[in-house]
């Protein structure tokens, strides 16, 4: 399956210096990460059309505001209790069932700290291996990312009868253009979601710690 990015920042009303990410991927469960705070890259950038985000979607928030995005209405379900954990100062989890997720429910999750990071594809890099390590393929990796707020690195896996569950696994590293925060978003998918799903997730997440 193959995913075309637009970054079209949605929730904050940019519809221009939009970026195409080709990813390829079915993957597995979101790991518990355990990556230390690394350092960005250099990004090609390239020049789509901006694309409005569907209809039957809604906002999610964490429980600070400092972390916002688009998702299937039915994705409402949010946590935001990890965001201290392993020195991250913000985290939002959302899905239709946050219960079921190691069951292989849908599910995105963001991370992030208040400053920039030189090098927001250690946090992919770190993910995708330990997807890896869990039985699962690498299908894309190192894939250049910017969209006139973010630079970063994108990648994706595919996981096929582990633990007998098949996913699609997309994950994005991030570095603030401004220097204001950095992180990752990660999403587990089924292998038949539409392409819909992570473009309205990846064109509309923010991350705002404030002044």
């Amino acid at each position: 399956m193959a995913f075309t990015l637009p970054a079209v920042r949605s929730l904050v009303a940019i519809a221009s210096g939009a970026v195409l990410v080709a990813l390829v991927g079915c993957a597995g469960p979101l790991p518990t990460p355990t990556e230390t705070i690394p350092e960005p890259s250099a990004t090609e950038t390239l020049a789509p059309e901006p694309e409005q985000p569907a209809a039957d979607t809604i906002e999610v928030w964490n429980d600070e505001g400092t972390i916002g995005l688009r998702v299937p209405a039915a994705w409402s379900e949010t946590d935001s209790s990890f965001e201290t954990d392993q020195g991250w100062e913000a985290g939002l989890l959302a899905g239709p069932d946050l219960a079921a997720v190691g069951s292989g429910a849908d599910v995105v999750k963001v991370r992030a700290i208040g400053r920039a990071t030189e090098e927001p594809g250690s946090y992919v890099e770190t993910l995708l291996a330990q997807q890896v390590a869990g039985g699962c393929e690498i299908i894309t990796e190192d894939v250049p990312y910017t969209d006139g707020v973010y630079t970063g690195v994108a990648g994706s896996a595919r996981c096929t009868g582990v633990l007998a569950l098949d996913f699609i696994y997309v994950v994005l590293g991030f570095s603030a253009d401004d220097g204001s925060s950095s992180g990752y978003l990660a999403m587990q998918l089924a292998p038949d979601s539409s392409e819909d799903v992570v473009n309205d997730v990846v064109a509309s997440f923010i991350v705002d710690f404030g002044a």
